[in-house]
């Protein structure tokens, strides 16, 4: 019976190779690398439509923006609020949504925003 031997700690290294016996391995007696997989499409690259998340159910955004609104008055309310307005439909545009979703999308969260506000006036806090 054969009694395996411990190996001791001596790094040699030998083509990038830790040997701890310091014995050359030859690179032939190594496995070959595993095979090249197909790159995968991106989603970007697909042709179906992105949909993007209902801006009106954006939470967060929504609550964020009726703050904002809270706090603002007059023009810089307005500038403000046309701003956001903007850029939600940019945002949607660039996601692939037409002129109309795009303005369906905007209208949507202005409802959700100003229902926000109408509860917080409700609530005591504007």
């Amino acid at each position: 019976m054969l009694i395996p031997q411990i190996a001791t700690w001596k790094p040699h290294v030998n083509h990038g190779l830790i040997n701890y016996e310091g014995e050359d391995k030859e690179l032939d007696s190594m496995p070959s690398p595993a095979p090249v997989q197909p790159r995968r499409l991106s989603i970007a690259a697909e042709t179906r439509p992105v949909v993007p998340f209902p801006a009106e159910r954006r939470t967060a955004h929504v609550r964020r923006c009726a703050g904002e609104l809270g706090e603002l008055n007059g023009e810089e309310a307005r500038r403000y609020w046309q701003k956001v307005c903007r850029e939600l439909a940019d945002e949607m545009r660039k996601f692939g949504s037409c002129e109309n979703q795009a303005r369906e999308a905007v209208f949507a969260f202005q409802d959700e925003v100003q229902q926000e506000l109408q509860r917080k006036h409700a609530a005591g806090g504007a």
